[in-house]
């Protein structure tokens, strides 16, 4: 049998969460293969868009952002792949203390155009799996990459990869420079 926690105390460590991570934590969004931890430092990672959040009292065990977390210009051009949580920073884009990192992903969509490095999620949930795309193309008309196979999953004509567990989904990973960037939804959930 697993662990059983009744909601007062998962609540009370999703609270507990947001109060380590300070009262203005940023979530910036990277390209590029994500460190080992949230601790490593980053390497050939490039800073996409970067945002402040603010959490709402955790209920049911969970916490989710209390309003749309939005970067009104793009610090770069390329994929998201994974995000980090800074605690507290100077402002969005700088300063502060890495304290979660996680995979980023958008939705998959049928009969759609993907490009190498993009990353989508199927299902499209939050806890879904992540795919990275190896051979671009266009998504099959239903469907989706499925499995935990590591490599050569396809997809109508594109191929993926899978990447691991979706801790962030995205409207979209592809981001320019100068471009708006939100992040409507982002729900951390406390098992138990």
């Amino acid at each position: 049998m697993a662990v059983q926690q009744a909601d007062s105390v998962r609540n009370a460590q999703a609270d507990a969460w947001e109060t380590a991570l300070g009262t203005t934590p940023a979530i910036r969004l990277f390209a590029g293969t994500p460190p080992a931890d949230e601790t490593a430092a980053l390497s050939s990672n490039t800073l996409l868009a970067a945002a402040t959040a603010d959490w709402s009292p955790a209920s049911g065990g969970a916490k989710s952002l209390t309003a749309t977390a939005t970067d009104t210009a793009a610090n770069a051009t390329g994929l998201a792949t994974f995000y980090r949580i800074y605690g507290t920073p100077t402002n969005a884009d700088t300063g502060g203390t890495s304290l979660e990192q996680g995979l980023v992903a958008m939705g998959w969509t049928a009969s759609t155009p993907v490009v190498v490095g993009q990353q989508v999620v199927n299902p499209n949930t939050q806890g879904g799996n992540v795919y990275r795309c190896t051979t671009g193309g266009t998504t099959a008309s239903s469907g989706g990459p499925t499995g935990t196979a590591g490599s050569g999953i396809t997809d109508g004509t594109a191929v993926w990869g899978y990447v691991g567990t979706c801790d962030m989904i995205i409207d979209n990973v592809s981001i320019a420079t100068g471009q708006q960037v939100q992040i409507p939804t982002f729900t951390k959930t406390w098992p138990g």
